[in-house]
């Protein structure tokens, strides 16, 4: 239970940047919009300035933010007698890891409820036991 929840803060974590960053598009977007001003200089050709300058705050924008996260996992079985051994692994990037887990997670909670558990008894009743 202890590294599920350390599993689940990390996700948590690092899925928070994904979030802020579309909040932060909007406002960049909207700064944008509202802070590209006009040259005052009689010069400066007023095309060329807002060019110029969308291209200097574009330069200055984040990029999207890219969650990395690597999961391995390894079970290992050897008979009592070490005559059979086997194992495998199962490797789990970010996106499947978040996916994954919230899925396993809700599956746990459906399977304890009580007509999860009463559908669980039934299935075990055969028709003998029934008779």
């Amino acid at each position: 239970m202890e590294r599920e929840q350390l599993v689940e803060s990390e996700i948590g974590s690092r899925w928070t940047s994904v979030e802020r960053y579309t909040d932060y598009e909007r406002e960049f977007k909207r700064l944008a919009d509202a802070m590209l001003g006009m040259s005052s200089h009689e010069r400066i050709k007023q095309k060329y300035f807002a060019k110029t300058e969308s291209r200097l705050l574009r330069r200055r924008k984040l990029r999207y933010p890219t969650p990395e996260a690597r999961l391995r996992s390894r079970v290992t079985y050897t008979s009592t007698k070490g005559k059979n051994s086997y194992s495998k692994s199962v490797e789990w990037n970010f996106d499947q890891l978040r996916h994954d887990f919230y899925d396993a997670k809700e599956q746990r909670a459906r399977q304890s409820t009580t007509q999860f558990l009463r559908q669980r008894e039934r299935a075990v009743m055969n028709d003998r036991m029934r008779m």
